[in-house]
Protein backbone atom coordinates (compact mmCIF):
# COMPACT_ATOMS: atom_id res chain seq x y z
CA UNK A 1 0.00 0.00 0.00
CA UNK A 2 1.60 3.15 -1.20
CA UNK A 3 0.02 6.12 0.62
CA UNK A 4 0.35 9.95 -1.27
CA UNK A 5 -1.27 13.23 -0.78
CA UNK A 6 -2.81 15.13 -3.36
CA UNK A 7 -4.65 18.87 -3.73
CA UNK A 8 -7.16 20.14 -5.61
CA UNK A 9 -6.02 23.69 -5.79
CA UNK A 10 -2.08 23.46 -5.21
CA UNK A 11 -1.16 27.10 -5.58
CA UNK A 12 -3.14 27.84 -2.63
CA UNK A 13 -0.01 26.19 -0.53
CA UNK A 14 2.10 29.69 -1.51
CA UNK A 15 0.12 31.09 1.27
CA UNK A 16 2.19 29.10 3.74
CA UNK A 17 5.33 31.68 2.73
CA UNK A 18 3.00 35.00 4.19
CA UNK A 19 1.69 32.49 7.30
CA UNK A 20 5.53 32.22 8.19
CA UNK A 21 6.11 35.85 7.68
CA UNK A 22 3.43 36.82 10.01
CA UNK A 23 4.56 34.13 12.33
CA UNK A 24 8.00 34.61 13.12
CA UNK A 25 8.28 38.41 12.00
CA UNK A 26 6.51 39.97 15.40
CA UNK A 27 8.37 37.42 17.12
CA UNK A 28 12.27 37.82 16.19
CA UNK A 29 11.21 41.91 16.47
CA UNK A 30 10.46 41.44 20.00
CA UNK A 31 13.88 41.70 22.44
CA UNK A 32 15.47 37.96 23.41
CA UNK A 33 14.46 37.93 26.69
CA UNK A 34 10.82 38.15 26.00
CA UNK A 35 10.53 35.56 22.72
CA UNK A 36 12.27 32.93 24.84
CA UNK A 37 9.33 32.66 27.29
CA UNK A 38 7.34 29.42 27.42
CA UNK A 39 4.23 31.07 26.48
CA UNK A 40 5.04 32.99 23.38
CA UNK A 41 6.29 29.69 22.02
CA UNK A 42 3.65 28.17 22.94
CA UNK A 43 1.52 30.64 21.04
CA UNK A 44 4.10 30.59 18.19
CA UNK A 45 3.64 27.09 17.70
CA UNK A 46 -0.10 27.19 18.00
CA UNK A 47 -0.81 30.03 15.39
CA UNK A 48 1.60 28.08 13.14
CA UNK A 49 -0.43 24.67 13.29
CA UNK A 50 -3.98 26.53 12.92
CA UNK A 51 -2.71 28.45 9.63
CA UNK A 52 -1.03 24.99 8.14
CA UNK A 53 -4.05 23.18 9.19
CA UNK A 54 -6.22 25.83 7.08
CA UNK A 55 -4.19 26.41 4.29
CA UNK A 56 -3.96 22.75 3.44
CA UNK A 57 -7.51 23.01 4.06
CA UNK A 58 -7.95 25.28 1.41
CA UNK A 59 -6.04 23.63 -0.95
CA UNK A 60 -8.12 20.47 -1.35
CA UNK A 61 -5.52 18.20 0.60
CA UNK A 62 -6.93 14.44 0.60
CA UNK A 63 -4.75 11.45 1.01
CA UNK A 64 -4.44 8.79 -1.44
CA UNK A 65 -3.31 5.33 -1.73
CA UNK A 66 -2.39 2.26 -4.26
CA UNK A 67 -3.10 -1.12 -3.38
CA UNK A 68 -1.91 -3.62 -5.65
CA UNK A 69 -4.41 -6.33 -6.68
CA UNK A 70 -2.87 -9.46 -7.97
CA UNK A 71 -5.90 -10.76 -9.57
CA UNK A 72 -5.85 -8.20 -12.19
CA UNK A 73 -6.37 -9.76 -15.96
CA UNK A 74 -5.92 -9.03 -19.20
CA UNK A 75 -6.75 -11.08 -22.15
CA UNK A 76 -5.15 -9.19 -25.44
CA UNK A 77 -8.27 -10.71 -28.42
CA UNK A 78 -6.12 -9.80 -31.27
CA UNK A 79 -7.72 -9.94 -34.56
CA UNK A 80 -5.38 -11.88 -37.41
CA UNK A 81 -8.00 -12.25 -40.07
CA UNK A 82 -6.86 -11.36 -44.12
CA UNK A 83 -8.15 -8.03 -43.69
CA UNK A 84 -6.46 -7.01 -41.03
CA UNK A 85 -3.09 -7.88 -42.69
CA UNK A 86 -1.82 -4.73 -44.41
CA UNK A 87 -2.36 -3.13 -40.87
CA UNK A 88 -0.37 -5.57 -38.74
CA UNK A 89 2.59 -3.11 -38.20
CA UNK A 90 0.00 -0.73 -36.48
CA UNK A 91 -1.39 -3.51 -34.57
CA UNK A 92 1.67 -5.27 -33.75
CA UNK A 93 2.91 -1.30 -32.00
CA UNK A 94 -0.77 -1.07 -29.96
CA UNK A 95 0.22 -4.40 -28.34
CA UNK A 96 3.66 -3.91 -27.70
CA UNK A 97 2.80 -0.29 -25.73
CA UNK A 98 -0.60 -2.17 -24.00
CA UNK A 99 2.24 -4.80 -22.89
CA UNK A 100 4.71 -2.63 -21.94
CA UNK A 101 2.34 -0.27 -19.69
CA UNK A 102 0.86 -2.99 -17.99
CA UNK A 103 4.38 -4.80 -17.14
CA UNK A 104 4.22 -2.08 -14.37
CA UNK A 105 0.60 -2.71 -13.17
CA UNK A 106 1.22 -6.22 -11.51
CA UNK A 107 -1.08 -7.44 -14.01
CA UNK A 108 -1.91 -11.10 -15.56
CA UNK A 109 -1.61 -10.73 -19.46
CA UNK A 110 -3.00 -13.84 -22.19
CA UNK A 111 -2.95 -13.38 -25.66
CA UNK A 112 -5.50 -14.93 -28.12
CA UNK A 113 -5.10 -14.87 -31.65
CA UNK A 114 -8.38 -15.03 -34.01
CA UNK A 115 -9.94 -14.91 -37.59
CA UNK A 116 -12.68 -17.39 -37.81
CA UNK A 117 -11.80 -19.53 -34.96
CA UNK A 118 -9.53 -18.60 -32.08
CA UNK A 119 -6.04 -20.02 -30.86
CA UNK A 120 -4.52 -19.13 -27.65
CA UNK A 121 -1.17 -17.83 -28.06
CA UNK A 122 -0.32 -16.89 -24.96
CA UNK A 123 -1.56 -18.22 -21.31
CA UNK A 124 -2.04 -15.49 -18.85
CA UNK A 125 0.86 -14.93 -17.32
CA UNK A 126 2.55 -12.39 -14.91
CA UNK A 127 5.87 -12.32 -16.82
CA UNK A 128 4.52 -9.57 -18.56
CA UNK A 129 8.40 -8.72 -20.41
CA UNK A 130 8.35 -11.91 -21.98
CA UNK A 131 4.63 -11.77 -23.78
CA UNK A 132 5.54 -10.09 -26.68
CA UNK A 133 7.89 -12.23 -28.26
CA UNK A 134 6.05 -14.76 -27.57
CA UNK A 135 3.38 -12.87 -29.33
CA UNK A 136 5.45 -12.57 -32.53
CA UNK A 137 6.36 -16.18 -32.22
CA UNK A 138 3.01 -17.01 -32.23
CA UNK A 139 2.77 -15.07 -35.58
CA UNK A 140 4.76 -17.28 -37.13
CA UNK A 141 3.77 -20.01 -36.54
CA UNK A 142 -0.25 -21.57 -37.28
CA UNK A 143 -2.46 -19.02 -37.23
CA UNK A 144 -6.20 -19.61 -36.77
CA UNK A 145 -8.39 -19.84 -39.84
CA UNK A 146 -8.00 -16.20 -41.12
CA UNK A 147 -10.57 -16.41 -43.88
CA UNK A 148 -13.48 -14.66 -42.31
CA UNK A 149 -13.88 -13.18 -38.90
CA UNK A 150 -16.01 -14.12 -36.08
CA UNK A 151 -15.25 -11.71 -32.87
CA UNK A 152 -18.91 -12.94 -31.70
CA UNK A 153 -16.87 -16.18 -30.82
CA UNK A 154 -13.83 -14.83 -29.92
CA UNK A 155 -15.35 -12.72 -27.08
CA UNK A 156 -17.11 -15.96 -25.73
CA UNK A 157 -13.90 -18.03 -25.88
CA UNK A 158 -11.39 -15.41 -24.24
CA UNK A 159 -14.56 -15.04 -21.05
CA UNK A 160 -13.51 -18.43 -20.25
CA UNK A 161 -10.03 -18.40 -19.84
CA UNK A 162 -9.92 -16.46 -16.83
CA UNK A 163 -8.87 -17.23 -13.20
CA UNK A 164 -10.65 -14.45 -11.61
CA UNK A 165 -13.15 -13.16 -14.03
CA UNK A 166 -14.53 -10.72 -11.46
CA UNK A 167 -11.58 -8.39 -11.72
CA UNK A 168 -11.15 -9.21 -15.56
CA UNK A 169 -10.93 -7.30 -18.81
CA UNK A 170 -10.68 -8.67 -22.52
CA UNK A 171 -8.79 -5.99 -25.15
CA UNK A 172 -10.19 -6.57 -28.34
CA UNK A 173 -7.78 -5.40 -31.03
CA UNK A 174 -9.64 -5.68 -34.45
CA UNK A 175 -10.82 -3.59 -37.71
CA UNK A 176 -14.27 -4.62 -36.37
CA UNK A 177 -14.84 -6.11 -40.33
CA UNK A 178 -16.82 -9.03 -38.51
CA UNK A 179 -18.42 -11.33 -40.80
CA UNK A 180 -20.25 -14.03 -38.23
CA UNK A 181 -22.03 -13.83 -35.30
CA UNK A 182 -23.67 -11.31 -33.59
CA UNK A 183 -20.79 -9.39 -31.37
CA UNK A 184 -22.40 -6.55 -29.86
CA UNK A 185 -24.76 -9.22 -28.32
CA UNK A 186 -22.19 -11.07 -27.31
CA UNK A 187 -20.04 -7.87 -25.70
CA UNK A 188 -23.01 -6.71 -23.60
CA UNK A 189 -23.28 -10.21 -21.99
CA UNK A 190 -19.61 -10.24 -21.07
CA UNK A 191 -20.37 -6.85 -19.96
CA UNK A 192 -22.95 -7.86 -17.50
CA UNK A 193 -20.99 -10.78 -15.84
CA UNK A 194 -18.67 -8.44 -14.35
CA UNK A 195 -15.74 -8.58 -17.21
CA UNK A 196 -14.93 -5.22 -18.95
CA UNK A 197 -14.36 -4.68 -22.49
CA UNK A 198 -12.15 -2.28 -24.23
CA UNK A 199 -11.97 -1.90 -28.03
CA UNK A 200 -9.09 -0.58 -29.85
CA UNK A 201 -9.92 0.32 -33.83
CA UNK A 202 -6.96 -0.69 -35.78
CA UNK A 203 -8.10 0.77 -39.20
CA UNK A 204 -7.56 -1.62 -42.42
CA UNK A 205 -7.24 -0.55 -45.53
CA UNK A 206 -8.01 -3.55 -47.08
CA UNK A 207 -10.02 -3.40 -50.59
CA UNK A 208 -11.45 -6.69 -51.25
CA UNK A 209 -14.88 -7.77 -51.28
CA UNK A 210 -15.48 -9.60 -48.28
CA UNK A 211 -18.74 -11.31 -49.09
CA UNK A 212 -20.95 -12.16 -46.12
CA UNK A 213 -23.56 -15.36 -46.77
CA UNK A 214 -26.34 -13.19 -44.05
CA UNK A 215 -29.59 -15.78 -44.86
CA UNK A 216 -30.55 -18.68 -46.29
CA UNK A 217 -34.01 -19.95 -47.63
CA UNK A 218 -35.01 -23.14 -48.14
CA UNK A 219 -37.75 -24.61 -49.26
CA UNK A 220 -40.69 -25.47 -46.53
CA UNK A 221 -41.72 -28.80 -47.83
CA UNK A 222 -39.96 -32.24 -47.96
CA UNK A 223 -37.61 -32.16 -51.16
CA UNK A 224 -37.32 -36.11 -52.79
CA UNK A 225 -34.06 -37.10 -54.39
CA UNK A 226 -33.80 -35.20 -58.17
CA UNK A 227 -36.41 -32.79 -57.71
CA UNK A 228 -35.56 -29.29 -58.93
CA UNK A 229 -36.30 -26.94 -55.77
CA UNK A 230 -35.65 -23.31 -55.08
CA UNK A 231 -32.94 -21.81 -52.48
CA UNK A 232 -32.84 -18.14 -51.67
CA UNK A 233 -29.36 -17.11 -50.64
CA UNK A 234 -29.11 -13.60 -49.09
CA UNK A 235 -25.46 -11.80 -49.99
CA UNK A 236 -23.75 -8.65 -48.41
CA UNK A 237 -20.17 -7.45 -49.50
CA UNK A 238 -18.05 -4.56 -49.05
CA UNK A 239 -17.93 -3.69 -52.69
CA UNK A 240 -21.07 -3.89 -55.17
CA UNK A 241 -20.94 -5.13 -58.62
CA UNK A 242 -18.16 -7.42 -57.75
CA UNK A 243 -18.22 -11.09 -59.21
CA UNK A 244 -18.37 -14.26 -56.52
CA UNK A 245 -18.77 -17.77 -57.09
CA UNK A 246 -21.44 -19.37 -54.42
CA UNK A 247 -21.04 -23.34 -54.01
CA UNK A 248 -23.49 -25.72 -52.56
CA UNK A 249 -22.84 -28.99 -51.10
CA UNK A 250 -24.29 -31.78 -49.41
CA UNK A 251 -21.91 -32.22 -46.19
CA UNK A 252 -22.41 -35.85 -46.83
CA UNK A 253 -21.99 -36.13 -50.93
CA UNK A 254 -19.10 -36.38 -53.17
CA UNK A 255 -17.15 -33.76 -54.42
CA UNK A 256 -18.75 -34.60 -57.79
CA UNK A 257 -22.13 -33.45 -56.72
CA UNK A 258 -21.23 -30.16 -55.29
CA UNK A 259 -22.38 -27.13 -57.24
CA UNK A 260 -21.21 -23.15 -58.15
CA UNK A 261 -22.83 -21.09 -59.32
CA UNK A 262 -21.10 -17.37 -60.37
CA UNK A 263 -23.31 -14.41 -59.77
CA UNK A 264 -22.32 -10.60 -59.27
CA UNK A 265 -23.25 -8.41 -56.19
CA UNK A 266 -25.28 -5.46 -56.82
Amino acid sequence: MNLGLQFSYPWLLLLILPALALGFIPYFRLSPKYRRTRNRITSLVLFLVIALLAIVTLAGMVFTYREPNTKNEIILLVDVSDTEEQSKTKRDEFVSTVLHDGSYDNFKVGVVLFGFDQKYAVPLTDRVSDIYDRYLDALEGDLPDTSATDIASALGYAKGLFDNPETGKIVLITDGKETDGKAVSVARAISASGIKIDVANIESYYSGADVQVVGVKLPDYHVVKGEECTITLSLKSRVDGVPCVVTLADTGATKASTVSTDISLI
